[in-house]
């Protein structure tokens, strides 16, 4: 949606995952701003999340995905984002990547030009330990937050006044879900800030995955909101919405995590 033409271009990353032979991460180039979910007036607030909303995809630009392993050199991939603004990174390794003990995020920095400047942001990929015999992957309404859009019409645009007007320190949480979700399996909060490739930082002591049907517009939103909330951190598996059928069919929600999974 082209609406923020003067804004600068940038990469949006999402959180990855690997295995042993593979890694899997996807960013997205938008013409946006960076939302700040702070709790302030309605007014303020529904400006913000519109501005998640009314982004700019940029199609058709190189981004390069820079990983490293342990006492490697880091190695580079070339990407192009499609006409959604996505660009998907999935790599098979030459060799196995071993794990640690314990589950960890490792980082990987995105690289991209504007104009003449290069420019580059970190991204995290979780990395299951050698001691988990068990993952665990949530779905996200009315499992973490609540929506209340089982139900009629009304239900639904109920929950849409709520993504619009409050911020995620607002919303409701499902009761008992921290307490719950941690004791499956909580523990380090994935640290904000910069950091090099090739780092690694605590995750949680059980690998998390989340599903949703929400569009992956409210990333950054949901991830705000685990953080704030206490809950444990991991890859969040959301889908790109259309004006169509496939977005909006009920039997698209379940189809889509199922494929997730």
């Amino acid at each position: 949606m082209p609406f923020l033409p003067t804004a600068p271009v940038r990469i949006q990353p999402y959180l990855g995952y690997r295995n042993r032979e593979r890694l899997h991460i996807t960013a997205r180039a938008l013409r946006s701003r960076v939302g700040k979910f702070e709790k302030r007036s309605r007014w303020r607030a529904a400006k913000t999340m519109i501005g998640q909303f009314a982004s700019h995809e940029v199609a058709d630009m190189p981004v390069e995905l820079e990983i490293a392993r342990p006492g490697a050199q880091p190695q580079r991939h070339r990407g192009l984002t499609d006409a959604e603004g996505f660009v998907r990174f999935d790599i098979e390794f030459d060799s196995a990547w071993d794990y640690d003990e314990h589950p960890a995020w490792e980082t990987v920095v995105f690289h991209w030009h504007t104009g003449d400047e290069d420019q580059c942001i970190d991204a995290h990929v979780l990395a299951p330990g050698d001691d988990t015999g068990l993952a665990v992957i949530s779905d996200i309404d009315d499992t973490i937050i609540e929506t209340g859009i089982t139900g009629d019409f009304r239900k639904v645009m109920r929950n849409w006044r709520r993504v619009l007007m409050q911020m995620p320190e607002e919303r409701i949480i499902v009761p008992g879900a921290d307490v719950f979700y941690n004791a499956l399996g909580g523990g380090e909060v994935l640290a904000e800030g910069a950091g090099h490739v090739g780092d690694r930082q605590p995750a949680t002591h059980r690998p998390f995955f989340y599903v949703s049907s929400s569009p992956w517009n409210l990333f950054s939103y949901l991830v705000t909101y685990i953080r704030g909330r206490g809950l444990p951190l991991g890859p969040i598996a959301l889908r790109d919405w259309g004006l169509d059928r496939a977005t909006f069919g009920s039997s698209s929600h379940g189809a889509h995590k199922r494929t997730a999974i």
